[in-house]
C-alpha cells in the first residue's frame, strides 16, 4: 500500500516536502516512530521506492496540499537540482542539475520530459496547468532514457494523478488570499457498478495580478485558470483493467509580462549598438529602473490565452506470466499571446510573440515480467506524433525607428511581419531494460533504446506589412523554404545495487541517452551580409548525453531516519543551447549545438521522524555545471565583437548550491480535533540569467519561507488553515532576457512576491 492510498489525515503528517526517496505515510498508530515506505514506479514497475538504485525525489499529492503547491514553478524550491523557469507557457523551461536552461524553439523539446499519467508531454507548457487530484510527483534526476524515452537528457518528471476509487469518497476546498486570491477545487469518487468505478475532478483559481501599471493603473501578471479531469476505470476482474481520462484546462489572464532587469552598458565603441539609456532618451521616456518594485509602465495589452484538452487509455492485462501494457493517448494544446515587447510606456513594439496549436498522438505498448524471480525485465514498443501549426508574429509601434537614431528605419514604424511554419515529427521506438539479481543482495540491471525520428517542416514568412516607403530590411524580406532531417539514437544503462543490509543499499550505474534534434521554428535561416543562409542553418543536431552515478541509501534507528545521498559526472555533446543574435529589428533567438557541457555534484537528502508528531527534512545539492566548449558564445551587450569564449564557465541558469529544510508538527488535541503546523525554507544560489554570462543579467541568491498552520476536526471532514508563502517578501527572478528593441538592456521575469490566506477543506 502507498502513501498515496492513505487518509490525508495520517499522510500529511508525516509531510517531506524535500526527501528524496522517502516519505512518510501511512503508519500502525499515532505512536508509531516509523518513516514508512513509499513505492514508485520510476522503473514502470510498482517497486519500494529504496530499492531503486538512482536518484528520485518523490512529492506525495498530500504533501502538495500541504504546501499549497499546485503549479510547476512552485516545485524548484521543493526538489533538489530542479529549475522552473515559467515566464509564459510556450517557454516553460524546466531543468536539472544546471542541463535543459533554454528558452522555447517549436521546432524542439525539453531536456526534461514530463509525463503524466504514462503519457509523454512534447511540449513543458502542455504541464502549465494546475496540478490537481495528484496521487505523487516523481522527479528523476540523470538521463531516463531507457524507460522513459528520448529529450530526458537531464531527467523526468512523472505526474501520477489518483485513480477512481471503489468506496465512494471525495474533497472540496476553498482558498482565499491576498492579491484577491480565491481558488475552488472538487473531487468525487467512488462506484458505478461492480465493474466500473469513477472520479471527478475540478478547479477554478485566479489571483489579481501584482505588478502595478503606473502607466494604465490596471495590474499584471493576474492568474485565471480552471480545468477538469473525468476519469472511468474498469475492472472486470483481478487480471484486467481499463483506465480511460479526459481533461481539459483554460486560461485567459494577464501571466507572461517582464520588467526591465538591467538598463546594460552605457556607451560602446560598437557604432551598431544603441545602449539602453540612449534608446529611451530617443523614445523621450523614462524607464522604470528599480526592478524590485513590482511596478511596469508597458502601454499596450498583455495577455495569455491557452486553451488544452486530452484524453488516454490505459490498459493492464495480467497474463500470468507477466503484464501486458497499453497507453494511448491524444493532446491537443492552443497558446495565444499578446506582450507589450518594449516593456515600456515607449510605442516600440506593440505586440510580438508566438501562437502555438499543437496537436500530438502517442502509443505505448509494454511487457513487464512477474517480479520475484531471479530475472525480471520489461519491454516494449513507442509510436509518437506530432504536428504544429507555429506563427511568429511583430507589430512594430509608430516610434520603432525613433528609438534606434540615426540606425532607425522609418519603414518599420507600424509595420507587421509574421513567419508561419509547421514543424511535424514522427517517433518510433523499441526498448528493454533487465535486472538479474545474482543473489539475495547484487542486482545487475541493463537497459537498452533505440529511436528513430523524422522531421519535417514548411516556412513561410509572409511580405512585410506597411504603409511606409523605404527599403525593406533584409532580415524581413518574404521567404520560403522547406527542410526535413531524420535522427537514430540509443539509449543505454547498466548499474549495479549491492544490499549491505536490508537498511543499506550501495549502487553505481553509466548511462548514455540523447535528445532529439530539430529545428529552429517559427523561423527564418539568419541573413548574412544581406544574403540568407540556407535552410540547413535552421537545423539543430540531437544532443548526446553520458552520466554516471555512485550513491547509497540509508535507513537507521528501525527506519525513523533515511539518509540517501549520490554522486554524479554528466557530459552533455552537441548541448542545444539557446543563443542571441541581434539584428536591425531587434534580437533573434536561435537554438546551436554547443561543443559540449559538463555538470558534476553531490546531492544528499533525509527525513528524520523525531517524535510520533514531529518531523524533519532536508536535502541539499552542490552543481557545477559549466561549458567545456562553447568558443563562439553571443557576446556582452556592447561588445565590439560578435562572439566571446565562454569554455569553462558557468551554464545559463544553473545554480551551484541548492538546499531545502521542513519542520513538520501535528499533535491530537482530543479525539475529534488536532493542529499541526509547516514551516520550510528553500534556498537557490546566485546564476547568470543570459546566455552571455554577463554581469549585467546575473540573478542573485533567493531563499523563500513557507508556513501553515491548522485544524481538522472529526478525521478532516472540516480542515482549516492559515499560510503564508515568501514570508519575507523576497524578489527573485528567472529568465532573463536580451531587450527586443534593437538596442541594450535586458528584461526578467519576476517571482511571486509574498502571498497569504485561509483555506476552508472537507475530506468524505
Amino acid at each position: 500500500m502507498s502513501a498515496s492510498n492513505v487518509p490525508p489525515s495520517r499522510t500529511w503528517l508525516l509531510s517531506t516536502l524535500f526527501t528524496s526517496v522517502s516519505l512518510l505515510g501511512p503508519h500502525a498508530s499515532a505512536q508509531d516512530p516509523k518513516v514508512t515506505d513509499i513505492t514508485v514506479t520510476a522503473r514502470r514497475r510498482v517497486e519500494r521506492a529504496q530499492d531503486v538504485p538512482l536518484p528520485i525525489t518523490v512529492l506525495s499529492g498530500a504533501q502538495l496540499r500541504l504546501r499549497g503547491n499546485d503549479q510547476l514553478q512552485q516545485l524548484q524550491f521543493s526538489v533538489p537540482s530542479f529549475n522552473v523557469s515559467l515566464p509564459n507557457p510556450r517557454q516553460t523551461n524546466l531543468a536539472i542539475r544546471g542541463i535543459g536552461n533554454n528558452p522555447a524553439a517549436d521546432g524542439l523539446s525539453s531536456s526534461v520530459g514530463i509525463y503524466i499519467d504514462g503519457v509523454y508531454l512534447d511540449r513543458p507548457g502542455m504541464g502549465d496547468f494546475n496540478l490537481i487530484d495528484i496521487d505523487r510527483i516523481e522527479v528523476l534526476r540523470g538521463p531516463q532514457g531507457t524507460l522513459f524515452g528520448k529529450n530526458t537528457t537531464a531527467g523526468a518528471l512523472n505526474v501520477v494523478s489518483l485513480a477512481p476509487s471503489s468506496t465512494f469518497g471525495g474533497s472540496a476546498s476553498v482558498d482565499v488570499g491576498n492579491y484577491g486570491l480565491r481558488t475552488e477545487k472538487l473531487s468525487l469518487t467512488g462506484p458505478i457498478n461492480q465493474a466500473w468505478d469513477y472520479r471527478l475532478s475540478a478547479y477554478d483559481t485566479r489571483h489579481d495580478g501584482y505588478l502595478r501599471n503606473v502607466n494604465t493603473g490596471q495590474n499584471e501578471l493576474s492568474l485565471n485558470r480552471d480545468g477538469a479531469r473525468g476519469q472511468l476505470l474498469y475492472r472486470p476482474d483481478a487480471e484486467l483493467s481499463v483506465r480511460l481520462i479526459g481533461e481539459f484546462g483554460e486560461e485567459n489572464d494577464s501571466q507572461g509580462a517582464f520588467v526591465l532587469y538591467n538598463t546594460g552598458p552605457a556607451s560602446s565603441a560598437k557604432p551598431t549598438f544603441v545602449p539602453y539609456l540612449t534608446w529611451a532618451k530617443n523614445e523621450g521616456i523614462t524607464p522604470l529602473v528599480n526592478r524590485d518594485s513590482l511596478t511596469t509602465n508597458i502601454n499596450s495589452p498583455q495577455q495569455i490565452r491557452q486553451h488544452q484538452s486530452a484524453f488516454s487509455a490505459e490498459v493492464n492485462w495480467n497474463l500470468g506470466g507477466g503484464t501486458l501494457t497499453s497507453i494511448s493517448a491524444y493532446r491537443a494544446w492552443l497558446f495565444t499571446p499578446t506582450n507589450d515587447f518594449d516593456w515600456s510606456n515607449a510605442s516600440a513594439i506593440t505586440d510580438q510573440g508566438a501562437r502555438d496549436n499543437e496537436k500530438q498522438a502517442s502509443q505505448e505498448i509494454r511487457f513487464a515480467s512477474p517480479a520475484g524471480g531471479n530475472f525480471d525485465y520489461v519491454a516494449g514498443l513507442y509510436g509518437f506524433w506530432r504536428r504544429e501549426s507555429a506563427q511568429s508574429f511583430t507589430l512594430y509601434g509608430p516610434d520603432y525607428s525613433e528609438g534606434l537614431g540615426h540606425l532607425g528605419n522609418p519603414i518599420l514604424n507600424n509595420a507587421y511581419t509574421q513567419t508561419v511554419a509547421d514543424p511535424t515529427t514522427h517517433s518510433i521506438a523499441a526498448f528493454g531494460q533487465g535486472t538479474y539479481h545474482a543473489t539475495p543482495k547484487l542486482d545487475f540491471t541493463v537497459g537498452l533504446r533505440e529511436t528513430y525520428e523524422t522531421n519535417n517542416e514548411a516556412i513561410k514568412r509572409y511580405a512585410l506589412a506597411t504603409s511606409n516607403a523605404g527599403v525593406v530590411p533584409a532580415t524581413l524580406l518574404p521567404y520560403a523554404g522547406s527542410l526535413s532531417i531524420e535522427n537514430a539514437n540509443y539509449a543505454a544503462l547498466g548499474s549495479v545495487s549491492y544490499k549491505l543490509s536490508a537498511d543499506h543499499l550501495l549502487y553505481a550505474s553509466a548511462s548514455r541517452g540523447a535528445k532529439a534534434g530539430g529545428f529552429n521554428s517559427p523561423a527564418v535561416p539568419q541573413t548574412v551580409t544581406g544574403a540568407i543562409l540556407p535552410t540547413s542553418a535552421l537545423i539543430v543536431q540531437p544532443e548526446k548525453v553520458s552520466d554516471f552515478e555512485l550513491g547509497s541509501k540509508n535507513s537507521f534507528l528501525d527506519n525513523s531516519l533515511i539518509i540517501n545521498g549520490d554522486l554524479f559526472w554528466t557530459v552533455v555533446e552537441d548541448y542545444q543551447a539557446n543563443t542571441v543574435l541581434t539584428s536591425p529589428t531587434g534580437f533573434i533567438a536561435a537554438v546551436t549545438n554547443v561543443g559540449a557541457v559538463r555538470s558534476r555534484g553531490a546531492e544528499a537528502d533525509a527525513t528524520y521522524r523525531v517524535t510520533p508528531d514531529l518531523t524533519l527534512n532536508g536535502a541539499v545539492a552542490l552543481n557545477d555545471t559549466r561549458y567545456l566548449s562553447f568558443s563562439d558564445a553571443p557576446a556582452v551587450e556592447g561588445s565590439v565583437a560578435a562572439t566571446q569564449n565562454l569554455t569553462g564557465k558557468d551554464v545559463v541558469g544553473a545554480s551551484r548550491l541548492t538546499f531545502n529544510v521542513a519542520a513538520t508538527y501535528r499533535t491530537m488535541l482530543n479525539d475529534q480535533q488536532d493542529v499541526y503546523g509547516v514551516i520550510s525554507y528553500g534556498y537557490k544560489s546566485g546564476f547568470f540569467g543570459n546566455i552571455d554570462d554577463s554581469t549585467y543579467s546575473w540573478v542573485k541568491p533567493v531563499g523563500l519561507t513557507d508556513a501553515r498552520i491548522g485544524t481538522t476536526y472529526d478525521g478532516e471532514k472540516l480542515d482549516l488553515s492559515l499560510w503564508v508563502k515568501n514570508a519575507f517578501d523576497q524578489r527573485y527572478f528567472n529568465t532573463v532576457l536580451a531587450a527586443a528593441t534593437g538596442s541594450g538592456g535586458y528584461t526578467a521575469g519576476i517571482g511571486d512576491p509574498r502571498t497569504y490566506g485561509v483555506t476552508l477543506a472537507t475530506h468524505f
